[in-house]
């Protein structure tokens, strides 16, 4: 059986910094639980690219440029999450060139997030069962030198 490759996620925050065409990690950086997530996949997992799912972009690169926008799924009806989601899964799927089955996500990201993609998709969720408070909490341990 093949190994599969891994992706990284992280669901978009409705705590972002305002800007005009900057790099994706920098607008969500404004939130605690997205910086912590972003620098422990990072330390932990080495990957050469993050990915975003963005409520108003889908599936985002961590160095595409965007702008500010005000929305997120929490508050989405769920026939608006889903077609969100159904968005989201073509572009895994370009991004995974039609080979699924070689892959699995790894998400630090909400029930809302991956309610539609988890019956498509291998997925990780290693902070799933955490509260955000305990979520932020966990990822500061991790990160701390000691």
């Amino acid at each position: 059986m093949t190994k599969r490759k891994s992706l990284y996620l992280i669901a978009c925050t409705t705590d972002k910094f305002k800007g005009i065409n900057q790099r994706a990690k920098y607008i969500y950086a404004k939130s605690v639980l997205f910086r912590l997530s972003y620098l422990y996949i990072k330390k932990e997992y080495k990957p050469k690219t993050i990915y975003v799912l963005s409520a108003k972009y889908g599936l985002i690169s961590e160095n595409d440029l965007i702008s500010y926008y005000d929305d997120n799924l929490v508050n989405k009806r769920k026939i608006d999450r889903k077609l969100w989601a159904k968005n989201v899964i073509k572009q895994l799927d370009k991004l995974m060139k039609g080979k699924r089955e070689n892959y699995k996500l790894i998400c630090f990201a909400g029930d809302k997030y991956v309610e539609f993609l988890k019956k498509e998709f291998l997925i990780e969720r290693p902070l799933e069962k955490l509260t955000i408070g305990y979520q932020i909490e966990w990822l500061k341990k991790k990160l701390s030198p000691n």
